[in-house]
């Protein structure tokens, strides 16, 4: 091969070389955005958030309450007077459910410790010549409820709440003493139980003990519709001599129920919530 070729040959070869240098050089950059596709078509998703709480909680609360002051009607005629209801206390539980980030509702049953209610009958034509009349009453009470928390997920967290249900009231057997036969004439007010719209307002805090552990604190009004007492029965022993000339037997004179109105009752709640799943 003379110069000339070896000259052709020489930069042949410089210029294949150089060629297969630069489409060396393409395909490693292609094959990169390759990759860079690849990579971006495999990413591996963000993990889903864990929630801040669970769904479910149950709860149990204590309560002492006094009530407003009873309305009392005997036998659909005589209104009761210096009319009085003891206070009371109660103890009560419930399951609940976290619905969102603000609210939360549960079912709860209460019961609620026996009260004393008085009232005088001061017409002495009435049955057992009329005076005081005592009963007992005891309720409990199976609400709904709805809250809504202020700052549901914080350590110290106010709030305030609405509940419907039902309330079964009892009135107890109780005692009526009249006051216009000699030392007093004497009756037995029997039993009776009934069932009623209930409904309550709540307002309160709750403050995070420990991890899903809350210590609670309220107010509840509370309202038990009414409730009604049995029958009214004479039981006076008639101390009279029947042999006497003058005796005149003393008549048997029974009564109809006591109604007793609007029973409402303000409770200062204190219990726990533990978050259970």
């Amino acid at each position: 091969m003379n110069k000339f070729g070896m000259s052709v040959f020489t930069g042949a070869a410089l210029l294949a070389l150089t060629s297969v240098q630069a489409l060396a050089g393409g395909m490693y950059e292609e094959v990169g955005s390759m990759k860079d596709v690849v990579s971006d078509a495999v990413l591996v998703p963000a993990p889903m958030p864990i929630p801040m709480t669970t769904a479910w909680y149950i709860r149990g609360d204590i309560a002492y309450g006094a009530y407003d002051e009873v309305g009392l009607l005997e036998g659909n005629q005589y209104q009761l007077t210096d009319n009085n209801i003891d206070d009371s206390w109660s103890i009560g539980g419930g399951i609940g459910y976290y619905f969102t980030e603000r609210l939360r509702g549960d079912i709860t049953v209460d019961y609620l410790a026996d009260s004393e209610i008085i009232g005088d009958n001061g017409d002495a034509t009435a049955p057992v010549g009329g005076g005081r009349r005592v009963v007992d009453l005891h309720s409990a009470a199976a609400l709904a409820n709805l809250y809504y928390d202020f700052n549901m997920h914080g350590q110290f967290s106010p709030y305030v709440g609405v509940g419907v249900g039902a309330a079964f009231n009892n009135v107890g057997a109780g005692i009526a003493t009249g006051t216009t036969y000699l030392n007093g004439l004497q009756g037995v007010i029997e039993g009776s139980s009934e069932t009623n719209f209930a409904w309550a307002l709540m307002a309160g805090a709750s403050y995070q003990v420990s991890k899903g552990f809350h210590l609670d604190a309220s107010y509840r009004y509370l309202n038990l519709g009414g409730a009604q007492s049995g029958a009214i029965r004479d039981t006076t022993v008639d101390i009279g001599d029947p042999t006497d000339p003058l005796y005149v037997p003393r008549p048997v004179v029974d009564g109809d129920a006591i109604e007793i109105d609007d029973i409402e009752i303000h409770q200062f709640r204190i219990g726990f919530r533990q978050d259970i799943w």
